[in-house]
């Protein structure tokens, strides 16, 4: 059976006024989660949106939850809290935008503090609607050019 994933205006407009900014007609929102390589929410991750020319998209607005209950959005965080949610606003329309997720490893067997790229997918984004986008780790067949623009 198929289904038909709904998310209504209301949500979406919510979702918008939380991340403290207005979505521009025309454009769209992108919201999910991102996963660790273990498959848990990811503390510490950064999006990066590129669009369908390839060029990284600085009018697209990041912000990440804030980890409390009931979930808030924190606009001045800079990465993703533990609970790996982030909302995306002010995407422009593409059949397919790239998503790369970069964060730094958190093991003891590495001695470097600099990102790595995590997941990359790509999201259809429609103007005037919400996209959920569930990043998970990095994969062999994901899109070619990720990760080919370091951070």
């Amino acid at each position: 059976m198929d289904y038909v994933h709904t998310i209504s205006a209301a949500v979406m407009n919510a979702l918008v006024e939380a991340a403290g900014t207005e979505l521009s007609p025309g454009r769209g929102v992108v919201s999910g989660v991102a996963l660790d390589c273990q498959g848990r929410p990811m503390l510490g991750g950064m999006l990066r949106f590129f669009g369908q020319d390839g060029d990284e998209l600085d009018a697209a607005h990041v912000s990440y939850f804030d980890g409390r209950l009931p979930p808030g959005i924190d606009p001045t965080r800079a990465y993703s809290n533990r609970d790996g949610r982030y909302a995306v606003v002010n995407v422009p329309p593409a059949d397919l935008a790239r998503v790369e997720l970069w964060g730094v490893p958190g093991d003891d067997d590495t001695d470097s503090d600099e990102p790595v790229l995590v997941a990359c997918e790509e999201v259809g984004v429609h103007a005037d609607s919400l996209s959920v986008l569930v990043l998970h780790p990095a994969r062999s067949d994901g899109p070619q050019a990720c990760g080919q623009d370091p951070l």
